[in-house]
């Protein structure tokens, strides 16, 4: 049954009949609706993005976009910082390891075929290495090249592993960093588990705390192989990734070489044409990540200027702390009391009225406080979700949809609403 979002709202007790919304925003079905017509998200709203992300759909399969078109399934519409990656997210497509990646301690690397699944881009291997009568621990490896990173960074690794054939003993099989710094030097891993025809993605996070100078290895592929032991295995490894960073973005398609990147992701809509003063938006989104950036952008309101912005947005160093940022006329007021909320998905609704402005998460009053002055419709022109006008604060997070209301609605509709 395909029921337009307000009919949808209604059924669930959503729907408030004295004050229907003026705007509604379905992304998991790429609609946007008013009064008086419907169109298409990329229509609609002014969304930006480069080419090179993929984004996964409920059922994992995962899906390209072209630039500046939204990206956009039945999860919902994505918004990401920008992404750049170390590693090599397409295989070349000859029959050799594609050009960047480092490998190392093989009898025989051999490339079987290159292909797609769900997707994905994969290169199938079959390696080969015999340590019965060896001297000692052999380390077959296949890696990112060696990259300078500084004091302080977050990385992480991530690969999508298929193991097809042949057997690894006593869990040997892992992903490793290999941190090199003034201070001393660290490489710490994580076991891969080794499950026939099972697609797994093995992520491995990493901070930096040696003394600068600092170098990083990502080993995506690592066998500790004793003496006595050998291993005749067949493999595939999907897109794999090193990221600046503490969170596991989707993976970056780029060209054969080293580095690639996806620009940030933002999403506006102009809704000056309602000449608002007041407002209620609901707003229901999947937080992956707060991202990299402190102080990144849930909601943003504003008139398009830094003068005139209400935002609700991560506080500094924290991972579930939000506070509220108004500025108006030019005078900026922080409030920095601590408003919680966490990652998973979430359901928010921000009201604006003449006087305060408040906060409901997941059917709770978590935050309210006054303003300088009743906002003008000048004000209130423009929406930032999980992004900011002019700023590069994006979150990481899939929008599931929206709905705008004319006027700052009573809290028990709000508690309903997100309920």
């Amino acid at each position: 049954m395909n029921l337009p979002l307000k009919a949808i709202l209604k059924r669930r007790g959503h729907f408030n009949e004295l004050k229907p919304p003026i705007k509604i925003y379905d992304w998991e079905r790429d609609l946007v609706f008013t009064a008086l017509k419907r169109g298409h998200v990329v229509d609609e709203i002014l969304y930006t993005r480069a080419g090179g992300t993929l984004m996964a759909d409920a059922e994992g399969i995962y899906h390209g976009f072209t630039d500046d078109q939204p990206a956009i399934t039945n999860l919902g519409m994505k918004i990401s910082p920008e992404v750049i990656n170390r590693a090599v997210g397409v295989v070349d497509a000859g029959g050799s390891i594609p050009a960047g990646w480092v490998y190392s301690g093989f009898d025989l690397l051999e490339v079987l075929q290159h292909g797609v699944e769900d997707g994905l881009e994969y290169i199938e291997i079959r390696a080969i290495c015999d340590n019965i009568a060896g001297a000692e621990t052999v380390y077959p490896t296949i890696s990112t090249p060696t990259i300078t990173v500084l004091q302080g960074d977050n990385w992480t690794g991530h690969c999508y592993y298929k193991h097809l054939s042949g057997a690894f003993l006593n869990n040997e099989l892992r992903s490793q960093m290999k941190i090199v710094g003034a201070s001393g030097t660290v490489n710490p891993s994580k076991a891969m588990p080794s499950e026939l025809n099972n697609r797994i993605r093995l992520i491995q996070t990493a901070e930096i705390t040696e003394t600068y100078p600092n170098t990083l290895d990502y080993s995506f592929f690592k066998v500790d192989l004793p003496i006595g032991e050998s291993f005749d295995v067949t493999f595939r490894l999907y897109a794999p990734q090193l990221e600046i960073g503490s969170y596991a973005n989707d993976p970056v398609v780029t060209g054969a070489g080293i580095t690639g990147a996806s620009a940030a992701i933002t999403a506006s809509d102009d809704i000056s044409e309602f000449k608002l003063t007041q407002l209620s938006l609901y707003t229901e989104f999947n937080l992956l990540s707060f991202g990299e950036i402190q102080g990144s952008r849930i909601l943003q309101i504003s008139g398009g200027n830094v003068n005139n912005q209400i935002s609700f947005r991560r506080l500094d160093g924290s991972d579930n702390i939000a506070y509220f940022d108004i500025h108006q006329n030019g005078e900026n007021n922080v409030f920095y009391d601590h408003i919680p909320i966490s990652t998973g998905n979430l359901k928010i609704l921000l009201t604006i009225s003449e006087t305060q402005i408040k906060i409901f998460i997941n059917g709770v009053l978590a935050g309210i406080h006054g303003l300088f002055r009743p906002c003008r419709d000048i004000d209130l022109t423009q929406i930032n979700f999980g992004s900011s006008f002019t700023y590069p604060d994006q979150i990481i997070a899939n929008f599931k949809k929206s709905v705008l209301y004319d006027i700052a609605l009573d809290d028990a509709i709000c508690v309903e609403l997100t309920s």
